[in-house]
Formats: structure tokens, sequence, C-alpha cells
């Protein structure tokens, strides 16, 4: 059993899943999200044609599908293109994944519009790929569970050629599982049926530069480590989250933030505040040495398993390499949290 990793299409999601599949299978399930950043560039940048954005995503895609299912989510583009245009995009995006298409599943919203219905289940239907339904948020869960149905019984694919996500977003224990498993049936013969939800701040600003280390719950894993533990449930459901960034998807700043460092352990998160810079402009990256000899001298440091995000602080601290930047530590951050997390996994489930 792996787990369910939320990621968007961005740069450093790709750089680590590359790392990853470097050292063998991928030890999780990825749900890609669509952003909308290539089109509503900040700093100046200019806006790409979205044509080449998602067909590149395809290509993307397709070294994942080796290491099993692929889902994929245009939804954050609604809103920003047409339902139609949107629903023409999936198009893009599977011509694009290679051979092992059946591999690749698109993702219906429990508020996606018709036309991406539409477009998700003619994929499911010629790729044999069948289709995965999210559900968003823990707020009219009896109407989500009606819509889940309906597009279930609609889109003419048996039981076992459909993916059921939960998404408690940033709300892990609004809803007990048993509650969910009443909520929707289809949690009980889907082909996969997954529970994600993440907790980690929309963003690390909130948290004072005056106190150096901030520890943050890791609410979703100890929720759903406390549900699987007590044994009620008829089915399990898979684990998910959205690693070290925030559930709510929002556009990347315009200003360079600091150097901060996001740092996994085994149920909180250590967030290690640096400070951005007076005129924002120049950031002080030799604050990320700080960091990482801080790191390795704490009793946390490399808990749960040891990785090769842990690997990267170790050559910082011992000045093997050079201060690193924001997109090395963030992929150092993704390295130390799938590794943990999927060592989690294996350890509650006896794998």
């Amino acid at each position: 059993m792996t787990f369910v990793w939320v990621l968007r299409d961005k740069g450093s999601e790709w750089r680590t899943i590359r790392r990853v599949l470097e050292a063998g299978r991928a030890p999780f399930t990825p749900l890609i999200e669509a952003v909308r950043e290539p089109y509503q560039p900040q700093r100046g940048g200019t806006p790409r044609d979205p044509l080449a954005v998602l067909a590149e995503l395809g290509e993307k895609v397709r070294p994942l599908t080796n290491s099993g299912r692929v889902w994929v989510d245009l939804g954050h583009l609604i809103g920003l293109f047409s339902a139609n245009d949107v629903g023409q995009l999936h198009e893009l995006v599977r011509s694009n994944a290679g051979l092992l298409t059946q591999n690749v599943t698109p993702v219906i919203r429990t508020s996606s519009p018709g036309p991406v219905v539409e477009a998700c289940l003619r994929w499911a239907h010629q790729e044999a790929s069948g289709v995965c339904l999210r559900v968003e948020g823990t707020t009219h869960l009896r109407e989500k569970s009606a819509t889940v149905a309906s597009l279930a019984k609609a889109s003419g694919l048996k039981d076992s050629e459909l993916d059921l996500i939960f998404d408690a977003q940033d709300l892990p224990r609004a809803l007990s599982y048993e509650e969910l498993e009443i909520a929707l049936p289809l949690s009980q013969t889907a082909r996969t049926w997954s529970v994600v939800a993440g907790t980690f701040p929309a963003s690390i600003t909130d948290l004072s530069p005056d106190l150096y280390v901030h520890k943050l719950d890791r609410d979703e894993w100890t929720a759903w480590n406390e549900e699987i533990a007590h044994g009620r449930l008829h089915r399990l459901p898979d684990y998910g989250d959205y690693a070290t960034q925030p559930a709510t998807y929002s556009l990347s700043p315009a200003f360079p933030g600091s150097p901060s460092v996001r740092y996994t352990i085994g149920e909180h998160y250590v967030v290690l505040r640096g400070r951005g810079s007076a005129s924002g402009k120049k950031l002080d990256y030799g604050q990320y040495v700080g960091h990482a000899i801080y790191l390795r001298q704490q009793d946390y440091f490399a808990e749960v398993c040891r990785t090769p995000g842990d690997d990267y602080v170790e050559r910082i601290a011992s000045r093997v390499l050079n201060t690193g930047t924001p997109t090395t530590w963030r992929i150092a951050s993704f390295e130390r949290h799938i590794n943990v997390v999927a060592t989690q996994v294996a350890h509650v489930l006896g794998a």
C-alpha cells in the first residue's frame, strides 16, 4: 500500500519526482494538480500558451506511469478558462502521456462542471483508465454524497473502475471515518479509497521570525493513524497529504519570501524561520547553513528514517555544499516528507 501525495505542477515537485524515480519506483500515488502560475505570471513574466503547458504536463506524467496509477486534476483552471476549454485541455494531457495511458486517470471533482465531467468520462472509456471522483471538503456532505452517486451511475463504469478520494483539506478531524463510510457507500466498493488532508499553514509569513523554531502538528497524520487504530472501519482508506505545502491552493507570492526550512518529523512539522531582506530584494542564503547545523544537532534529526533530505542537510552543515537555495531546500523538504510518510504508513499497516 502506498500513500497519496497531492502535489502541484511546479518545478520543485517534478525535480523531487525525478530523484525518487532514479532510486526506483515511487513510494506514493501522485495526485497532480495543474496550477495557474504559467498563465498568470508575476514579477514581469510572460504568460505561457496553455496548449504547450498541458502537453508538457502529459509528458512529465509519462515516467510515473511505470510506478502505477497517476491521477491528474485540472480543477484549478476552472475560472481561469471556460469549462469547455478545460474539458478540451484534458485531451492534451492524455495525448502526451505515452503508452501506459490506462495508468493515467482523470479527476472529477464534486464541483466539476459538465464539460469537464464529459471530457474525463470520455478519457476513462477510451483509455480504460477509469476515473477518480474527488469530494472537496467537509461541508454539505449529503449533497456531495448525492453528486458522487450520480456521477458513478452516469459514468457507465464499474465500481472497480472508480477511485474515490475524500479531501478533508485543512480539517482532518471534522468528520470521523465511520461517518464517511456511511455518507459515501462507494468507499466500500471503489477500486481505491483514500482520505487526504493537509494542515501545513497557507503562509509561513504568519510565523514570526522572532521565534526561530516553530513546531506545528501534523494533524492529518495523527487523525488518520487514530482512525485506523480503533478497528471499527469496514475498509481502511489510504492515507494522503500535501507534504510541506498548504491544502488550499493560491498563486505563489510575488515577493521572494525568506530563507526558511520545513522539516517533517514523527507527528510534527518543524519550521526554522529565516529572515527576509529588509530591502525586499537579495536574501541572505547563509542562514541556510545555520539551519542545517541546528537540525543536525537535534534529537529528531533523521527521526523515523534517514532520507535523501537528511543527507542534503548533512552536506550543507558539513560545508561539503554551499548554502543551497529556496528551490533546493524545498526539494529536500519534499524528499524528507515522502520518505517519512512511506515509512510510517508501512509501519502502521505492517507492510
